[in-house]
C-alpha cells in the first residue's frame, strides 16, 4: 500500500510540475535540459542558463542568456514572450536548484530547472525541490528516450 501511495505522489508531483505549461512534460524536459548540458561541453564551470520558451509554432525550445565569459549567465531586461520556465546548468557537485534558484522561482512563479552531467532537479513556483531518479543522458546508448523521469521530493514547497 505504501508503494502504491508514493507511486501516486510521484505521478501527481510530475502533473503538478508541468501543468503550467501545456506541453512541458518529461520528454521535452529531458530534450531540452540534454541540449543545453551539450552545449556546456567540458567547461562546467561555466553557466549556461536560457528562458524555456513556447515559440510562435507551439514548439518548446530554449532561448539562451548571454554569457559574457564570467562564471554565471544572466539575463538583463524584460523576458521574452512566451516563457514557460528557466533551465540553467550547475557544475555535477552541486546538482540542486541554489536557494536564489528557489527564490526566483517563487518570485517569478516559474520552473527553475537545474541541470548537471549527473542529474536534473527542479525548483518549482512554490519552493520545493524535486529531481529525476535517473538522467537519460547517462544511458550507454546515448538515446533520449524518456517516458517519465520519475521526481522524487527533495524539498517540500516554502523557504
Amino acid at each position: 500500500m505504501f508503494n502504491n501511495i508514493v507511486g501516486s505522489m510521484v505521478i501527481a508531483l510530475g502533473l503538478i510540475l508541468h501543468a503550467a505549461a501545456p506541453g512541458l512534460n518529461d520528454n521535452v524536459i529531458a530534450r531540452l535540459a540534454h541540449k543545453l548540458l551539450r552545449q556546456v561541453g567540458g567547461l562546467e564551470e561555466i553557466e549556461l542558463a536560457a528562458f524555456i520558451v513556447k515559440t510562435p509554432q507551439g514548439e518548446l525550445d530554449l532561448k539562451r542568456w548571454p554569457n559574457r565569459g564570467n562564471m554565471t549567465a544572466q539575463w538583463m531586461g524584460p523576458m521574452p514572450d512566451g516563457v514557460v520556465g528557466v533551465i540553467h546548468s550547475h557544475p555535477i557537485n552541486v546538482p540542486q536548484p541554489s536557494l536564489q534558484d528557489r527564490a526566483e522561482a517563487t518570485r517569478l512563479r516559474l520552473p527553475f530547472y537545474v541541470v548537471s552531467r549527473g542529474a536534473l532537479c527542479v525548483a518549482g513556483a512554490f519552493g520545493g525541490v524535486h529531481c529525476a531518479e535517473r538522467v537519460p543522458w547517462v544511458r550507454r546508448d546515448g538515446m533520449i528516450g524518456v517516458i517519465a523521469l520519475n521526481w522524487t521530493v527533495i524539498v517540500t514547497g516554502g523557504l
